[in-house]
């Protein structure tokens, strides 16, 4: 009687999905469906640049670098890169000022308290930001019924233009997103200061040290990471800020507030011109890109003489 035996495929003839690891199928439609709303929108925006897509004379046609080009003619474009720049560089470093300051706060040992300001303090950044900026920025502010024009009149000062003067309208605006985000700050910087070890900064104290001193060459250098991070986060955010501003001044006055994802938001849903408007969201993410990629490198240069 004859027997037959198994004999093993060689790996060499082994089918290719058999060689997989098992995990790879467990997480590869997670892969695909993040590709799949990432990856084919920033395609399909590229691509809208080199079209006209106007949906008021339903003009759907290549139109090669034509909005490229429209963009050195806009003479509204300059105005709003320069409105989303002061405006970073104006919340940015209040933000992580005050957002620093209150994590030292309660990261003191024996703080009465503590643990509830923790939370009280994190609530503005878990509301919507439509809200706040109804509520805080046109509610508080509003010139002629908001509250802080009242007690400016109270105390006998005049009251201010939070949201009609050209100069004092951003300022505003960036009041609301310190209010806001403030907290973001000072949670990262809280959780990278409780990661440090008490033992560091009172040797630090018994040597001699002041509490600068101790902040500036114990404490800052360890947190130097968590701070490259945050600061880039909340840049990237205050760049695309949109909501406050649509809500609070619409733009105005004027174009003094019209951020440039504002503009790309008028141009392509109010204007129906989305070719114009996938161009400014191209040029906000090179701005975006350039920015970071700037503000890495002067860190790289900055971070070893911190430490």
């Amino acid at each position: 009687m004859e027997t037959t035996q198994a004999t093993a495929v060689p790996a060499s003839r082994a089918r290719p999905w058999t060689r997989v690891d098992p995990k790879v199928w467990f997480i590869l439609p997670a892969v695909a469906v993040a590709l799949l709303l990432s990856l084919f929108p920033m395609i399909f925006s590229i691509a809208m640049v080199f079209m006209k897509l106007d949906l008021v004379s339903y003009e759907f046609v290549f139109n090669g670098v034509r909005n490229i080009t429209r963009l050195f003619a806009d003479p509204k474009l300059l105005n709003d890169v320069l409105v989303t720049l002061r405006f970073v560089l104006t919340a940015l470093p209040i933000e992580y000022g005050i957002g620093l300051g209150l994590a030292l706060l309660l990261n003191q040992q024996g703080l009465r308290g503590a643990k509830f300001f923790r939370v009280y303090f994190i609530l503005p950044m878990m509301l919507s930001p439509v809200a706040v900026s109804y509520d805080i920025g046109q509610m508080l502010f509003h010139e002629t019924r908001g509250p802080v024009n009242q007690f400016l009149r109270l105390i006998g000062l005049s009251p201010v233009h939070w949201l009609s003067d050209p100069a004092v309208a951003l300022n505003t605006l960036v009041i609301v997103d310190v209010w806001q985000w403030t907290p973001f700050v000072m949670l990262l910087m809280l959780a990278a200061l409780q990661s440090i070890p008490d033992e560091l900064t009172d040797a630090a104290r018994v040597d001699g040290a002041s509490s600068w001193q101790a902040f500036r060459h114990v404490l800052f250098p360890l947190i130097a990471p968590v701070t490259a991070t945050t600061i880039l986060i909340r840049g990237l955010e205050a760049t695309k800020i949109f909501e406050t501003i649509y809500v609070v001044t619409g733009g105005g006055p004027g174009v003094a507030t019209e951020s440039i994802t504002l503009y790309a938001f008028q141009i392509g849903f109010k204007n129906l011109d989305l070719g114009y408007a996938a161009t400014i969201a191209q040029i906000l993410l090179l701005m975006i890109i350039g920015g970071a990629s700037l503000y890495l490198a002067l860190w790289r240069r900055i971070a070893p003489a911190t430490t």
